[in-house]
């Protein structure tokens, strides 16, 4: 008899899988130490600035990295050029974002946040945590999931480790501290990912000439990571802004945990990913087999986490201590928003593979007004249940659209753009 031997899919999945464990743990830490730490009022106030930063991220680098990823898996030959590409993009696309980080912040929570809390994060975020993100995904094109797996878990590494320096320190603002501690700790993960990979792969620091159809193609991407970010961040800002620091910070932590059992889903996708958008017509029905087959596995996998989250909610003030009690009646609910955002992952990820980021870019768009109008009408008059209230709203207006335009796309067969070009 033969020896089975897995296939490359599932030796890709299981190496996600087993980094995202890593990082489940990992976070899954962090959260529980630096809730305690901090407690749900600071940690609220955290919460606002960190989302607006991490959505500005995607903006600025998120694009040229998914450029970066794209033209590496169709000829991993192309990564060099590719990375300087980033990098010059980078260099013109960071500050823009940074001074919209900082605008947009200010206008929505004035006079919450001083500049001590918001700017370290910024740039944390913004300018460098995009690097340690295209370390992962240079790695990720080139199937080397053993390594894309480990530099995608270092922020949280890096985050935990942070928390456990401000357990020792005990300064006495934790918040300001914490803030620097975080920038000092995404600096020095950007550094290990990027030399991770350039003792792999030649990278080209030079300045590269982009013409105007890469740019079109990466602010198409860009704009789908920014308002990908934003239906997943700005609940958490919009709860600082329409309730109080207290309710956000308990919400968070809700999210956190619910964002914590995302991970075997992304691992996933993130399997998946290389496959999908390689652009041979003979590939469509494969392409929807394994869409298919993706979307059972996430329905019992998230059925499973939800159970955990239920099982999680008579448990709070073990995990948190008595001050996150308020949240044990919303963790239960959180169940029914993970199971609807672990499956809209997966169109998400077939219309950015068939290069239809501006398609994907426009149905997470069009959730925001919801998003903003139901946290604004629900979380005045329910408070923590109204904010998971409103999150669910935009997650299954998401889902039902990305559905119907993914299956659509690949019962029709048709291929990327790229590969009518």
């Amino acid at each position: 008899m033969r020896r089975w031997r897995p296939g490359r899919l599932a030796r890709n999945s299981g190496l996600s899988l087993v980094w995202q464990v890593v990082r489940t743990f990992c976070l899954a830490a962090y959260l529980l130490l630096l809730t305690r730490l901090l407690g749900p009022s600071a940690y609220g106030i955290l919460s606002g600035p960190l989302a607006m930063a991490m959505m500005f991220g995607y903006l600025g680098a998120g694009g040229a990295g998914l450029m970066m990823f794209r033209d590496s898996a169709r000829s991993a030959a192309g990564l060099s050029t590719a990375w300087s590409r980033l990098w010059s993009a980078s260099l013109i696309s960071i500050p823009v974002c940074l001074a919209a980080y900082a605008a947009v912040t200010n206008w929505l929570l004035p006079g919450v946040l001083s500049p001590r809390i918001w700017i370290p994060i910024g740039i944390a975020e913004v300018a460098v945590a995009p690097f340690t993100n295209a370390a992962a995904l240079a790695f990720q094109s080139m199937e080397r999931f053993n390594w894309g797996g480990a530099i995608s878990t270092l922020p949280a590494v890096a985050r935990l480790s942070g928390a456990i320096i401000l357990f020792f320190l005990e300064p006495a603002d934790r918040l300001d501290t914490y803030v620097w501690i975080h920038l000092g700790m995404a600096m020095a993960t950007a550094w290990i990912g990027v030399f991770a990979l350039r003792s792999r792969v030649a990278l080209s620091w030079r300045l590269a000439a982009l013409p105007r159809s890469w740019w079109r193609d990466c602010l198409g991407f860009s704009t789908m990571y920014f308002v990908s970010g934003a239906s997943i961040d700005l609940d958490k800002t919009l709860v600082l802004r329409n309730a109080d620091a207290t309710t956000a910070g308990l919400y968070s932590a809700g999210y956190r945990i619910m964002s914590v059992l995302t991970f075997p889903a992304i691992a996933l996708v993130q399997a998946m990913s290389p496959r999908l958008m390689r652009s041979d017509p003979e590939s469509a029905s494969r392409r929807l087999n394994m869409v298919g087959a993706a979307a059972m596995a996430t329905v019992l996998y998230s059925i499973v986490a939800a159970v955990i989250l239920y099982w999680c909610g008579e448990r709070v003030i073990a995990l948190f201590g008595l001050k996150f009690a308020g949240l044990s009646g919303a963790l239960p609910a959180l169940g029914v928003l993970l199971v609807i955002y672990n499956l809209r992952i997966i169109p998400g990820a077939v219309l950015q593979s068939v290069d239809r980021p501006a398609m994907r870019a426009g149905v997470e768009a069009s959730a925001l007004p919801v998003l903003y109008a139901a946290s604004a009408w629900l979380v005045p008059r329910f408070g923590l249940h109204g904010a998971v209230l409103a999150a669910i709203v935009s997650e299954a207006w998401i889902f039902a659209a990305s559905w119907g335009m993914s299956l659509r796309l690949l019962r029709s067969g048709r291929p990327s753009p790229l590969a009518l070009r």
